[in-house]
């Protein structure tokens, strides 16, 4: 961490502010930036001469956090949005060629005010996101700043300097992998329907994780079940790794089931997609059933029975498989998922997306609350909406931060005749819900919706799901769960009455069940769903075998 110096800017000159988006070209001979008149400090973010070779256009980002905001010590500003403590950011469509700058001041990218509002240190990490395909700000290619502490005052008009000097390259991963050999494999496919869709190559990704045995010669007939998992968000194929050391793990078998375990992606350039077909995404869920799922059960000899293909995940990944559960019987015959997104849009998080008039405030007038932190004899709000949205806002106004609602209005939202954008689903500035929007997109998407809609082809389908969600879910994802099961109930297709806070509710004849965890939080139920699902699955096996 670097502690930035200031160079006085200006000093006599006429004292306007400088808008944001001001790109200022490299002086021939790599000279400094022109002096500005400034009333108050501004940052600029320089490209460094090295770090791409041609003129390139992109989003460039400035993040900041508070210096003194101990929840985040030790965290690089750029791994915003921080849910525990939501901090400022800034945001510029910019085209930058070697030695080019950019000039942050006042913007409409901004949040929660604009820089020269800001007063005290902070430590500041600027990126420019020009990889099209990757949504992260550390993706290959995108050009960043190293962390560093800076000084804003509202009574100074000093000049800042942030230089994006790092850039990472491509890393392709190798077959066989260097920790783990052959046990775990890269899958990168050219997915012909989504280049076809969006005029460039497109990959489909998955690591796959063999279980002990499936090398044996002695196995070389055999076919393999499958538990396909689904990232929740920002999570990626890496977490194929993680099944991998259990496999190597001495005594694996008594805990996981013995199947080839499938890690997914599930991100695109607009956020976690989730494998629902789209406008905006186009049709991810077709090009995982038609084209990468039967590449690896020919690659890998896996079974193709829909009972032997599980699918599962958590938050993000738990939505996904009662998703693909749903839209593809005829592919998977068994989920479990945790804590899954908003499965009825009447419990969307703290809103009713079909009743309430405003995402950000509820029918009282108060605040909606988004993230809470839950702890023994304590809860805490940590992040509204309105803050929530306000900072995807300033990532990118036209909606497409890839951040989680920007990937909810990519994955429901209609696409913009204006810009191609997906349609915000409520006003970014005001919260006032765009009902339009909500009744003839986003409830396309409404799991529950769609069963009560649709009872004969849904109902059958429901004993081959399990849910669980904790009963003080950070992000109050339980509520939606317990909506579902009430509109489940009300079906003839669960039993009545719920429980008050622990306990399970049985899905129809079968094994599906919802699973409220009493006391449980987003985070805190996994160890203890991942120990039941894994016994679950394994019986499940077992019993094809029979």
């Amino acid at each position: 961490m670097s502690r930035l110096r200031r160079t006085s800017i200006g000093p006599d000159g006429p004292g306007r502010r400088l808008a944001l988006g001001v790109v200022l070209a490299a002086p021939a001979g790599g000279a400094a930036v022109p002096t500005l008149a400034l009333t108050a400090d501004t940052v600029i973010v320089r490209l460094a001469e090295d770090v791409l070779p041609v003129r390139t256009s992109g989003r460039l980002l400035l993040f900041l956090v508070d210096d003194g905001e101990r929840r985040l010590a030790g965290r690089d500003p750029i791994e915003a949005p921080f849910f525990r403590s939501p901090q400022p950011v800034y945001s510029v469509a910019a085209t930058l060629e070697p030695g080019g700058a950019v000039v942050f001041g006042e913007a409409e990218g901004a949040w929660p005010v604009p820089i020269a509002e800001l007063e005290g240190a902070f430590r500041a990490q600027a990126v420019f996101r020009c990889n099209p395909d990757e949504r992260s700000h550390r993706a290959w290619g995108n050009p960043r700043s190293a962390p560093t502490t800076i000084e804003l005052a509202r009574d100074r008009s000093d000049s800042i300097e942030l230089v994006l000097s790092h850039v990472d390259a491509r890393k392709p991963r190798s077959n066989p992998d260097p920790t783990f050999g052959d046990a775990l494999v890269w899958v990168e496919l050219r997915s012909e329907i989504l280049s076809a869709v969006r005029g460039r190559d497109a990959f489909l990704r998955a690591g796959v994780a063999l279980p002990p045995g499936h090398a044996d010669g002695a196995n070389a007939e055999r076919r393999w079940p499958t538990v396909y998992v689904v990232p929740g968000f920002g999570g990626r194929d890496e977490g194929a790794r993680g099944y991998a050391a259990m496999f190597a793990a001495r005594g694996s078998s008594a805990l996981m089931p013995e199947a080839v375990h499938v890690v997914l992606d599930p991100e695109g350039p607009l956020g976690h997609h989730g494998f629902a077909d789209g406008t905006s995404n186009g049709p991810v869920g077709m090009a995982l059933i038609e084209e990468l799922i039967p590449h690896l059960e020919e690659r890998f000899r896996l079974d193709r029975r829909p009972p032997a293909r599980i699918v599962t995940g958590h938050s993000s990944g738990g939505w996904s498989a009662i998703w693909l559960t749903l839209m593809h019987p005829e592919t998977f015959g068994a989920c479990w998922a945790s804590a899954p997104d908003p499965v009825d849009f009447s419990a969307f998080q703290m809103t009713d997306l079909y009743a309430d008039a405003n995402l950000f405030v509820g029918p009282e007038g108060d605040e909606t609350p988004s993230y809470r932190l839950v702890a023994p004899g304590t809860e805490r709000v940590l992040m509204t909406t309105r803050q929530e949205v306000g900072v995807e806002r300033a990532m990118s106004p036209d909606g497409l931060s890839g951040e989680q609602w920007g990937a909810w209005m990519a994955m429901y939202s209609p696409a913009l005749a204006s810009t191609g954008a997906p349609a915000w689903v409520a006003d970014p500035v005001t919260g006032a819900i765009d009902r339009y929007v909500v009744e003839t997109a986003w409830t396309r998407y409404d799991i529950a919706r769609r069963i009560a809609g649709d009872p004969e082809r849904f109902l059958p389908l429901l004993p081959r799901i399990r849910i669980a969600v904790g009963t003080r879910d950070s992000f109050y994802l339980e509520r939606a769960v317990r909506r579902f099961a009430e509109r489940l109930v009300e079906l003839g297709a669960a039993e009545g009455p719920l429980p008050r806070e622990g306990g399970e509710v049985r899905i129809g004849d079968g094994p599906g069940m919802i699973w409220f965890l009493e006391g449980g939080t987003h985070d805190s139920i996994v160890p203890t769903a991942t120990m039941r699902w894994s016994r679950e699955m394994r019986d499940h096996l077992r019993a094809l075998e029979r």
